[in-house]
């Protein structure tokens, strides 16, 4: 009997060192996340919180290098933030948007909407990084859905409020080794200032296939801003290798898009190469998928163009 209650008492002393260290941890760690450098999966987050901007923008590393917030604020005569997130998708994009409104209402969401966006090859890879977002899991409900929904035994990991920040250390070295530049004044776009070799083989084409749910979600976000009284925005940004013919892979996807657009009244933008044939100049883009700074600029302006001249974002 002496030897259980012994052994309990251990137990008991165990779980609340663990406690103890885990919540000195967690708080720690929430503390750094909400001042930590660009985390390029998701650390920005507390900065556009701070913004309390009137546009925000979202999507992959396509929306951090493409939108150019200066440009669009003075077109639009609205404050903007550019939460374009590298290696994020969809998910991002739900999970973002659920958080922000938690905190204030924006006037519009621009969502760039690029043929992987809504794809089962991009999601597959996108849809686990939500995790960056693990801070908010007790304020966002689509938070605590997309994460715990990852497994049957997510919950149990994030008994450890600690967990919620397994790779800030990773983080912190990996931004002492690799210092990056200072773009705290650009509201939340990185520039690239490389240009692209117009000999480089194109990007081989895969047989792209609609990923439903990442329909689902995306048509969650659109509903759930508007009955917040918060327009909403698709864009599609250039690409190098676009090509607006049936039978190019990618093609069934953005007409996928196109029509959750239309049903959901959605306005959807495109800038493509087709479209404006200035973006068939290679030295606009840094790679095939991402614009250089020139080629952000120049699609800045004519989306601002675009935004205004529809009326689609009220000036203020």
């Amino acid at each position: 009997m002496k030897k259980n209650t012994a052994q309990l008492s251990i137990l008991f002393g165990f779980a609340v060192c663990f406690f103890v260290i885990d919540r000195c941890i967690y708080h720690v760690c929430l503390n750094a996340y909400r001042t930590i450098p660009r985390a390029e999966t998701g650390g920005m987050v507390p900065e556009a919180l701070k913004s309390r901007a009137n546009v925000i923008v979202l999507g992959s590393s396509m929306a951090r290098h493409h939108y150019v917030p200066a440009i669009l604020s003075a077109g639009l005569g609205s404050s903007v933030y550019n939460l374009g997130s590298d290696g994020q998708g969809i998910a991002f994009m739900r999970c973002a948007i659920d958080i922000l409104l938690g905190h204030y209402r924006p006037e519009a969401f621009i969502l760039n909407i690029s043929p992987g966006t809504i794809s089962v090859q991009s999601n597959t890879l996108t849809m686990p990084r939500v995790t960056a977002l693990s801070a908010y899991l007790d304020e966002s409900v689509v938070v605590r859905e997309i994460i715990y929904g990852k497994g049957p035994f997510e919950k149990v990991k994030y008994i450890s409020r600690a967990f919620r920040f397994n790779d800030l250390p990773v983080r912190y070295i990996y931004n002492g080794l690799f210092p990056r530049k200072d773009f705290s004044g650009l509201s939340g776009f990185s520039p690239i200032l490389r240009i692209l070799d117009p000999q480089a083989r194109k990007e081989a084409q895969e047989d792209w296939v609609l990923d439903r749910r990442a329909v689902h979600l995306l048509r969650a976000a659109v509903i759930q801003a508007r009955e917040r009284g918060v327009q909403v925005v698709f864009v599609q940004s250039p690409h190098w290798c676009w090509e607006a013919t049936p039978d190019y892979p990618q093609y069934q996807l953005i007409k996928a898009a196109i029509k959750l657009a239309e049903e959901e009244r959605v306005p959807f933008i495109r800038i493509t190469p087709q479209e404006y044939p200035q973006f068939k100049d290679h030295r606009l883009y840094a790679d095939a998928s991402h614009l250089n700074y020139e080629g952000a600029k120049l699609f800045s302006t004519i989306l601002a163009e675009r935004l205004s001249d529809a009326l689609l974002i009220v000036n203020k």
